[in-house]
């Protein structure tokens, strides 16, 4: 196996583990505090056809090539969707806002690792 790309993909997971439990505290506190955020509009199907893309991806059993894996994570970390929804919650709640910020850009990190491990090895021009 490739040490590097097992070791960035390894590095990758634990820190989007980090990023989920943050986002379950998030939606925990708007649960319990509902009043403090005001209602915003989102694109829920966007969302669902988002989702479902990944979730075609987790129970393939087709086997993924390192380009394949490369784009799909930077496609995953470059998505819209995601920015949107961080963008949604800041607008709901300024003060919980600046939590999201911090998430944005450990997400930037994480794409332009990606991006910089697929140059290197030939996938993106």
């Amino acid at each position: 196996t490739d040490k590097k790309v097992a070791g960035l993909f390894y590095e990758l997971s634990l820190e989007e583990k980090s990023h989920a439990d943050l986002i379950d505290y998030e939606l925990r506190t708007i649960k319990k505090n509902r009043s403090l955020f005001k209602d915003v509009e989102f694109d829920l199907e966007s969302l669902i056809q988002f989702l479902a893309k990944i979730e075609a991806h987790i129970i393939s059993e087709e086997p993924v090539s390192l380009d394949g894996a490369l784009k799909f994570g930077i496609e995953l970390e470059d998505n819209v969707l995601e920015y949107y929804y961080r963008t949604l919650i800041a607008e709901s709640n300024p003060e919980l806002g600046e939590l999201i910020k911090k998430l944005g850009s450990a997400e930037k990190d994480h794409s332009d690792k990606l991006k910089y491990l697929a140059q290197h090895r030939g996938f993106l021009a």
